[in-house]
């Protein structure tokens, strides 16, 4: 009988299915169960790496800080990010679940010392045209505050948002502004910048009736809040810069004395909208209303003497014009004859009057001194010039008043621009 070595060796469906189960078995034990020490070991091998290449980074600041300002920023954000990264590796756990960190004395160190520089890192980049790169920094201190080892120094992520804020602000990612300034006004010391930040944002993006009742609500309790600051004052003139029926600055603060005719805020308005225009006794009476509520405003004062010695200088200035302008036609008049060109009393091209400018110099003389009241009460409310530069305008006064000594006694400390 002739034996079939290949038919003794066919394999029935039975065998066939054991074996390829058998082949299964060692397929999954050599894609899934073979590499799991390897990525252990791969990712320890990564945390050394990452950890080597953070104290690299980390050597070259001292070269860098003296040399090249955005390469030192640069590497210390490179250098925490490094860090950050091999710590986290070096946190897992190996093939047998255990957590045996090896790098975490060295990269907890650098951690430590470079995470205050990532603010510093953020405002250096956005102040010098890399607005994205102190982004990045910013939102990787973010990050590192989250790491064990700064929970117990410095926190500083109120200014961090706040910068984001600004950051943003000034690329005109308004939503995103306004989402970090939300953030900075938890931290108390920044509650009003951040608040003002938000206001920024909603000017910038007005669109609707609707919005600007809004902003102009805003801009009522920050102006009322503190009605001196000279950011309110330039938010409510930005706002009425082109006047509209609804909403121009005379409706504004009539309003405001309507509603508030007790308040000084609305006179001070009106006083601060008037000196703008350069209309000074119409500034100087609002400011005499505000002053009559609350004595004690030295700004207020500071402008009213302010206000006294402008006008002063223009009936001067006037004056001195009419004088001249007088000469010149009394010199013309001489070589014509009078008939050639009658009289007429209101004819512009006759001289001024004397008396009339002899009557305005009296009262510029009033004026002077008037100034001098307002401005001696600063003086004596705010001797060492904490709120205003008193001494230019005091000086200036008594030098008109003919008062040499008080006028000498000042001049040594006029400062100079």
């Amino acid at each position: 009988m002739h034996f079939n070595y290949h038919n003794h060796c066919a394999l029935t469906p039975f065998h066939k299915a054991k074996e390829w189960g058998r082949f299964g078995f060692f397929l999954f034990w050599l894609l899934f169960v073979l590499p799991l020490p390897s990525l252990a070991q791969e990712t320890a091998r990564e945390a050394a790496t990452l950890s080597r290449r953070a104290a690299t980074t980390f050597h070259l600041l001292q070269h860098y800080q003296k040399t090249d300002s955005i390469a030192f920023y640069q590497h210390v954000v490179e250098t925490m990010r490094l860090s950050l990264r091999s710590d986290s590796l070096d946190r897992l756990p190996d093939k047998k679940g255990r957590i045996k960190p090896r790098w975490q004395e060295e990269n907890t160190k650098r951690i430590v010392v470079l995470h205050p520089l990532l603010i510093n890192a953020g405002v250096y980049f956005s102040r010098h045209q890399y607005p994205m790169m102190g982004v990045d920094a910013l939102k990787l201190y973010l990050t590192a505050r989250q790491h064990p080892s700064l929970m117990n120094t410095t926190d500083e992520q109120g200014v961090a948002y706040y910068y984001l804020s600004t950051i943003y602000f000034q690329s005109h990612g308004y939503r995103q502004a306004d989402h970090y300034a939300n953030m900075a006004m938890e931290y108390a010391e920044l509650a009003l910048p951040a608040a003002e930040m938000k206001a920024r944002c909603m000017h910038a993006t007005m669109t609707t009736e609707a919005d600007s009742i809004r902003y102009l609500a805003v801009l009522h309790e920050f102006y009322t809040s503190d009605p001196s600051n000279p950011t309110y004052f330039a938010w409510i003139m930005q706002f009425y810069e082109h006047p509209t029926p609804e909403h121009n600055i005379d409706q504004f603060i009539d309003s405001e004395l309507e509603q508030n005719p007790h308040s000084v805020t609305p006179w001070i308005l009106k006083g601060e909208v008037a000196m703008h225009n350069r209309h000074w006794m119409e500034a100087v009476e609002a400011y005499r209303e505000a002053d009559a509520i609350d004595d004690t405003s030295i700004p207020v004062i500071y402008n009213i003497g302010l206000c006294l010695t402008y006008e002063a200088h223009a009936r001067e200035d006037r004056n001195a014009l009419a004088r001249y302008l007088s000469k010149r036609r009394s010199s013309a008049d001489n070589q014509e004859s009078p008939s050639d060109h009658p009289s007429h009393p209101n004819d512009p091209k006759q001289p001024f009057n004397n008396q009339q400018v002899e009557d305005d110099g009296l009262t510029i003389h009033f004026l002077w001194q008037e100034a001098s009241r307002y401005l001696e009460r600063v003086r004596e409310m705010d001797p060492r010039r904490n709120k205003v530069d008193w001494v230019t305008p005091l000086c200036t006064v008594y030098e008109k008043l003919g008062k040499k000594m008080e006028a000498d006694e000042l001049r040594p400390l006029v400062r100079t621009r």
